[in-house]
C-alpha cells in the first residue's frame, strides 16, 4: 500500500512537469507586446481605462512619465484625467489670482455678454441729452411772487455779481456769502434788480446786515434811512445823485435782499416785501 502512494506521487510530479515545459516552450513564444499593451482589442478587450499597461506605456506604446503615487496611498488607475487640470483654468491673455484682473472678465468677454450701448443723442433742451442741464428752480424768487405783487408779464432772468450791492456798497472781501442778482424785465424796459445773499455758517446775518448799512451811509452823497418795517430789519439808502431810484435793504433770517427800482414801482415792490416775509 505504501508503495502504491508513493507511485502516484511521483506520477503526479512527472505530469505536473511535463505540462509545465509545453506550456513554456509552445503558448509563451506567441504572445507579443501587442497583446501586453492592450492595442489590439481582439486579444485585450479590456479598455483604455481599465487597461495599466497602456496608461504606463502610452497609446502608441511608448512609455510615459508614471504619476507619482508613492507613499500617498493612491491607485494611479483612479485618478482624474489630466485634462482636469490643477483646478486654475486661467483663460490666455489673462492674470492670474494674485493679479487685478479676474479670469474670464477680460474686455472681450464683458463685450460679448453685454447688449450693445446705443450712441446717446438730442438737443440741449432734451432730458435725456447727456447734454441736458436743468433749469435753475429759485427757491428765494419766483415768477408767482411777482405775479402776486403787481408785476404782470414779466420775466426773471440773472446777471453776474460784480462785487458791489447797487454799484455802490463793495461785498467781495465779506466770508461765506453767496450772492445772485436778479433781473426782473418787462416787454420793453428793466423794473427792478433784486439781489439776494445768502448768509453761511461761518458768518453772521446780522453782522452782514450791519455791515451793509454802515458802508452804505459812507458814502459823501448817499443817506441811510434804517425804518425796520420789513422782516428783521431793513433801511432804505438815498442817493442824491439817483434820485428817482430807491434802494431798499431787508433781512429775512440768514436771507438779505436787496431791491433797486424805479421809485412808481415803491407798490409793487411793497406788496413783494410783504410777500417774502410770510414766505420767512
Amino acid at each position: 500500500m505504501r508503495k502504491f502512494t508513493v507511485f502516484t506521487v511521483i506520477l503526479t510530479l512527472v505530469v505536473v512537469v511535463v505540462a509545465a515545459q509545453v506550456v513554456a516552450n509552445q503558448y509563451w513564444p506567441n504572445l507579443d507586446l501587442a497583446s501586453i499593451t492592450g492595442t489590439d482589442s481582439a486579444t485585450n478587450p479590456l479598455p483604455n481605462s481599465l487597461n495599466l499597461s497602456a496608461n504606463v506605456l502610452g497609446a502608441d506604446g511608448q512609455p510615459v512619465n508614471p504619476v507619482e503615487t508613492s507613499g500617498l496611498g493612491l491607485d494611479a488607475s483612479t485618478l482624474p484625467p489630466t485634462e482636469f487640470g490643477d483646478g486654475l483654468d486661467v483663460p490666455s491673455g489673462a492674470s492670474d489670482i494674485n493679479g487685478l484682473e479676474v479670469p474670464g472678465l477680460d474686455d472681450s468677454t464683458n463685450q460679448s455678454n453685454s447688449s450693445p450701448q446705443a450712441p446717446i443723442s438730442g438737443t440741449a433742451d432734451d432730458f435725456e441729452s447727456n447734454t441736458y442741464k436743468p433749469a435753475v428752480l429759485s427757491i428765494y424768487l419766483n415768477q408767482d411772487q411777482l405775479k402776486s405783487a403787481g408785476f404782470t408779464n414779466t420775466t426773471i432772468d440773472t446777471e453776474d455779481f460784480d462785487g458791489f450791492l447797487y454799484r455802490t456798497i463793495y461785498l467781495q472781501d465779506l466770508e461765506d456769502l453767496k450772492i445772485f442778482k436778479n433781473v426782473i424785465k418787462s416787454v420793453d424796459s428793466m423794473i427792478a434788480k433784486i439781489y439776494i445773499i445768502d448768509v453761511g455758517p461761518m458768518n453772521s446775518p446780522k453782522t452782514v446786515y450791519d455791515t451793509l448799512k454802515t458802508r452804505g451811509s459812507e458814502g459823501l452823497d448817499i443817506e441811510v434811512n434804517e425804518t425796520g418795517e420789513f422782516g428783521d430789519g431793513s433801511f432804505y439808502m438815498n442817493d442824491s445823485r439817483r434820485q428817482n431810484v430807491a434802494f431798499l435793504t431787508v433781512r429775512f433770517g440768514s436771507l438779505i435782499y436787496g431791491f433797486s427800482y424805479p421809485k412808481e414801482y415803491h407798490p409793487q415792490v411793497k406788496n413783494l416785501v410783504k410777500l417774502l416775509d410770510m414766505e420767512f
